[in-house]
């Protein structure tokens, strides 16, 4: 299995992973230790890397993120690897390597009183969908076609259809915001390896791409959100 990889310019590559799956892990300690960024971006909050450090609890969150993280951690054991483990890794890597680390992803806070917002029919129907797959049997073999670019196309074509408010939450916003911490790095000319889950490697390739160049790119890092 690889994972999805591009190129936004000489230098900088994106790297699609999936959470749970062990090829991931691997890979993401090989690219690093080969293009040796001077940055690694990471698809973290400090919230939610502290909580994979120091083995965080679901204590306090949302009943639909509890669910979510559940049949996260099913799918976890079916394929022996913690979810999570390969953005550890690329924080491990860097740190490794003296590279700098940088948390891209929205605060996971905003995300749950975003998530509260999504209407509540489909907040049900993702609820039991996710009871659903918590107790259906999975095996690891089934899982590792989730990071080839046509899988993650179908998927998030399914998830848009059904769930259209949580996959703008999920999907398209934090898209929009990893891409708006990202510009300082292109516009430097740094050597910079970008760690996200596959499901976001096509909307930021896209938008890095089509911003690639403009006025808009002139943002400092203390002026990014």
């Amino acid at each position: 299995m690889r994972g999805l990889i591009r190129e936004v310019r000489s230098g900088f590559l994106l790297v699609g992973v999936g959470h749970v799956i062990p090829e991931s892990e691997r890979e993401v300690r090989e690219i690093i230790r080969r293009e040796r960024p001077e940055v690694v971006c990471v698809e973290l909050c400090p919230e939610r890397y502290w909580a994979l450090v120091e083995g965080g609890t679901s204590g306090g969150l949302p009943l639909l993120l509890h669910l979510m993280l559940i049949f996260q951690q099913r799918l976890a054991r079916s394929t022996g690897s913690p979810a999570g483990r390969e953005m550890i890794a690329a924080v491990e890597e860097a740190e490794r390597i003296g590279a700098s680390v940088l948390f891209i992803d929205r605060g996971l806070s905003e995300t749950v009183r975003r998530l509260a917002g999504i209407p509540l029919r489909e907040r049900l129907l993702m609820a039991v969908q996710l009871l659903i797959g918590a107790v259906l049997p999975v095996r690891g073999r089934e899982l590792e076609g989730l990071t080839e670019e046509g899988e993650v196309e179908r998927i998030l074509r399914e998830f848009r259809r059904w769930f259209p408010a949580a996959y703008r939450v999920l999907v398209e916003e934090r898209n929009l915001i990893m891409a708006e911490r990202l510009p300082p790095l292109l516009v430097a000319g740094r050597r910079v390896v970008c760690v996200v889950g596959a499901a976001h490697v096509g909307g930021l390739f896209e938008i890095l791409k089509s911003r690639l160049g403009q006025a808009w790119f002139s943002v400092t890092i203390s002026t990014v959100p």
